[in-house]
C-alpha cells in the first residue's frame, strides 16, 4: 500500500466540511439565493479547489510518497485521490470505496506509479458540469437534503448522520454528505488528465493517462443520477476537451467497454456528430441492466449525427476475449478509424472481467490489454482511461494494471495470443472459435453496418464495403436457444441474489462434508 494511502491527513474532514457547506436553491420551499449566496458558493468552491490542490501536493514525511517516486518525463499520467473514498457505501453494495484503493495499491506493487507521472486531482466546477448537466441536477447532488420538507429535515439529518448514506435517487444509487465532493473529484480528475495531454506547452510529452476515480458516471443522464452514477464524468471531460483545446480536439471518441450499456453517455451525445460513442456491452435482448443500447441506434439523422453511435450488444453471458477481439477487428476498429478522432476516452468498466459478481463475462487481463493497444492506434495515441464499473476487487485490480501496462508499452500475459487470433484468423476461423450466440449477433450487426455503408457511400469513391462479408463457420455448429432471461432487476437485487445463491451452495457443500 502506498504511503499516501497509509498516511491520514487531518485536513480531509475540514475540506469535506467546507465543500459540503454549500447551500443551493430549493425551489420546492420557495427559497431564493441572493447575490451574496451565489458569491459565497463560488468562493467556497474556489477555496475548496485550491485547498485540494495544496493537500494533494503536500509533501509526505515518507520519501516514498507517490508524487515523488513517479517519472515526470513519462508520457503516461496518473491521477488518484483517496478523498473519493469519502463517498460512503452501504456494506452490501457492490460499488465500494475500496475499489479504487485496491487498484492504486496494485499500481504501486506493479511499479506503475513509478513509471508514470502522477498529476494532482482537482474539482469540477459548476461551469464545467453545466456543459452536460442542468443547474437543478448539480444542485440536487450538492445538497443531500434538496427538496426535503422542513418538517422532516431534522429527522433526515439524524438518519444520514447515523447511516452515512441514503437511497434518494433510485434503488441502486446512494449518496451522502461527501458524495458531491467525490463526484466532482471524479469528473475533475479526468479533466486534469485531459488538460495534461492537450496542453500546448512546447515541452509537453504527455500522450495518455489513467484516472482511478469513483463514483462511476456512464449511467448518469443529463438530468438523472442512476446506476451508482451522480455526474457523467467522462461526458463532462469530453466536452471539456473540446472547450480546452478547440483547435487541437475537434472530434472525440468514447469507447465504453463496461458490461452495462452507458445509457447516459449515449443520450448526452446522440445528436452530436463531433462525438462518436461506442459501447460493447451485455444486453440479453434488452433484459440486462439498463435495458438500453441496441445495434440499430446509429445516431440522429436530423442532427447529422447518423453514424456516430455504435452499440455492440451481446446476447448472453459467458463471452470472453475471442468474442471481444472479433468485435474489435470486424466492427469497432474499422468504424473508429474512419471517424479519425483527435482524442480517445475509454469508459473502463471492468465488470466484464472473469470473476465479476454482476457481469457474468470472461474477459482476461490480456483481453483488456489487447483492446487498449488497439485503441492506442487512434488519435496519435492520445488515450485517456477512466474507471467506471467493476466489482470484484481482484478482477478490477489486475485488469486495470493490464491496461496501464499497455499504455506504458509493457507486455501482458495472453495479450500476444489474442492479438494473433484477431489479426491472423480468417472469417471462417472466427466463426468456428466464438460462441454461436455471439456469432449470430455479430452477423446481424455487420448487416446493419453494411446497409448503412451502402446508403451513405458512393461507389465512385472507390472504397469497398468492409462489412459485407458475414462470418460463416466450417463446423456447422448449432445450438438451441437458451431459456428466456428473467425480467431485468436492479443491479443491487442481481448482486444480492447472486451472493445469496453462492452462500447457499457453500452451505450445502459444507453440510455434505459433515455427513
Amino acid at each position: 500500500m502506498s504511503a499516501m494511502i497509509k498516511k491520514e491527513n487531518n485536513d480531509d474532514d475540514d475540506l469535506a466540511d467546507a465543500f459540503n457547506s454549500l447551500t443551493v436553491c430549493n425551489t420546492n420551499n420557495n427559497n431564493k439565493n441572493n447575490d451574496d449566496d451565489d458569491n459565497r458558493k463560488v468562493d467556497i468552491i474556489n477555496n475548496a479547489t485550491e485547498n485540494l490542490k495544496s493537500l494533494a501536493l503536500s509533501s509526505s514525511d515518507d520519501d516514498s510518497s507517490d508524487f515523488k517516486v513517479g517519472n515526470e518525463n513519462s508520457p503516461v499520467c496518473l491521477v488518484y485521490d483517496k478523498r473519493m473514498m469519502l463517498h460512503v457505501a452501504p456494506m452490501d453494495h457492490p460499488e465500494q470505496p475500496k475499489r479504487i484503493e485496491r487498484i492504486w495499491s496494485a499500481f504501486v506493487e506493479d511499479g506503475i506509479v513509478k513509471s508514470c507521472h502522477r498529476i494532482p486531482s482537482r474539482l469540477a466546477n459548476d461551469e464545467e458540469l453545466l456543459r452536460c448537466h442542468p443547474q437543478k441536477h448539480i444542485d440536487v447532488i450538492a445538497d443531500v437534503f434538496y427538496g426535503v420538507d422542513p418538517g422532516e429535515l431534522e429527522l433526515k439529518k439524524q438518519f444520514l448522520e447515523q447511516k452515512k448514506f441514503q437511497f434518494r435517487h433510485d434503488d441502486d444509487t446512494y449518496d451522502g454528505k461527501n458524495s458531491n465532493l467525490a463526484a466532482r473529484l471524479a469528473a475533475g480528475s479526468i479533466m486534469a488528465v485531459t488538460e495534461a495531454i492537450l496542453s500546448e506547452e512546447k515541452k509537453n510529452t504527455k500522450k495518455s493517462g489513467f484516472a482511478v476515480v469513483r463514483p462511476p458516471g456512464h449511467h448518469c443522464e443529463s438530468d438523472t443520477p442512476q446506476g451508482f452514477c451522480l455526474f457523467n464524468s467522462v461526458a463532462v471531460a469530453a466536452r471539456h476537451a473540446q472547450t480546452f483545446a478547440p483547435k487541437k480536439c475537434k472530434k472525440v471518441l468514447i469507447v465504453d467497454w463496461d458490461v452495462h450499456h452507458g445509457n447516459g453517455t449515449q443520450n448526452i451525445f446522440y445528436d452530436d456528430p463531433s462525438v462518436f460513442y461506442v459501447s460493447i456491452h451485455r444486453s440479453d435482448g434488452g433484459k440486462f441492466y439498463p435495458g438500453t443500447g441496441f445495434a440499430k441506434e446509429l445516431g440522429n439523422k436530423k442532427k447529422r449525427s447518423l453514424g456516430t453511435n455504435l452499440n455492440i450488444p451481446w446476447p448472453c453471458r459467458g463471452l470472453g476475449d475471442k468474442e471481444y477481439a472479433v468485435a474489435f477487428e470486424k466492427l469497432l476498429m474499422p468504424l473508429c478509424k474512419n471517424f479519425k478522432p483527435d482524442l480517445v476516452f475509454i469508459s473502463a468498466g471492468f465488470d466484464a472481467a472473469l470473476g465479476d459478481p454482476l457481469g457474468g463475462m470472461k474477459v482476461s487481463p490480456g483481453g483488456y490489454a489487447y483492446m487498449t493497444n488497439e485503441l492506442m492506434q487512434l488519435a496519435n495515441g492520445n488515450v485517456i482511461i477512466a474507471l467506471e464499473g467493476g466489482y470484484n476487487l481482484t478482477s478490477i485490480s489486475v485488469s486495470a494494471v493490464a491496461c496501464a501496462r499497455a499504455l506504458l508499452g509493457k507486455s501482458v500475459e495472453g495479450q500476444d495470443e489474442i492479438y494473433k487470433f484477431a489479426k491472423e484468423s480468417t472469417n471462417v476461423e472466427y466463426a468456428d472459435e466464438i460462441d454461436t450466440r455471439a456469432l449470430r449477433s455479430l452477423n446481424q450487426m455487420l448487416q446493419i453496418q453494411s446497409d448503412f455503408w451502402e446508403e451513405t457511400h458512393d461507389d465512385k469513391d472507390g472504397r469497398k464495403n468492409p462489412f459485407n462479408q458475414p462470418l460463416k463457420g466450417s463446423m456447422g455448429r448449432s445450438r438451441k436457444q437458451t431459456k428466456k432471461m428473467q425480467e431485468s432487476k436492479s443491479l443491487q437485487e442481481a448482486f444480492l441474489e447472486r451472493r445469496k445463491k453462492a452462500a447457499a451452495r457453500a452451505k450445502k457443500k459444507k453440510k455434505k462434508k459433515k455427513t
